[in-house]
């Protein structure tokens, strides 16, 4: 049983750390890490029980200790192994994880970024779309151009700033 829970997360993990996750990481995280579990709670409890067990019999002299303590490291070496590989999948969720929210994160800074340029741009086109009588440029034949070079100096200086703030961040 070991052994095909042992391949299985071999499994998961080469694809996690290609990245190349299924839909279903979660699910088949969740199932192995359900199933592993309770064969680590199994072989801990058999641990004890053989443990009580070889107590109580070598106190009366009907068994081998020899061959108790054989199955006792046995099954030693089994907790120890399920017990790795519940920590390997713990590793793997906290690496899936962090690629996630490592996702959301750029994804959420690309959207401010884009609300940072366009508010400004979109306050300026709505004050000069609105029909009122004292409007700057209004009786000027170049007023329309003006407004371009407000518009894209506005572009430019937002661009430039945001990029000149985070060279000069890194560089202090």
């Amino acid at each position: 049983i070991l052994n095909s829970y042992h391949g299985q997360v071999d499994m998961l993990e080469d694809c996690i750390y290609e990245r190349d996750v299924p839909r279903h990481f979660m699910d088949t995280w969740f199932d192995l890490k359900q199933k592993l579990l309770k064969v680590e709670r199994y072989f801990n409890r058999y641990v004890l029980v053989l443990k009580d067990y070889m107590k109580d019999q070598s106190s009366k002299g009907t068994i081998d200790i020899a061959e108790g303590d054989s199955l006792i490291e046995k099954a030693s070496v089994s907790l120890g192994q399920s017990s790795g590989l519940v920590s390997r999948l713990d590793t793997m969720h906290n690496y899936y994880s962090s690629v996630k929210n490592d996702k959301l994160n750029k994804n959420i800074y690309f959207l401010t970024l884009i609300s940072g340029i366009f508010l400004p741009l979109n306050l300026i086109v709505g004050f000069f779309g609105m029909n009122t009588e004292n409007l700057f440029f209004k009786d000027q034949p170049q007023g329309t151009l003006f407004v371009v070079y407000i518009l894209g100096t506005v572009i430019f200086t937002l661009t430039i700033g945001f990029r000149l703030t985070h060279f000069i961040d890194k560089s202090i």
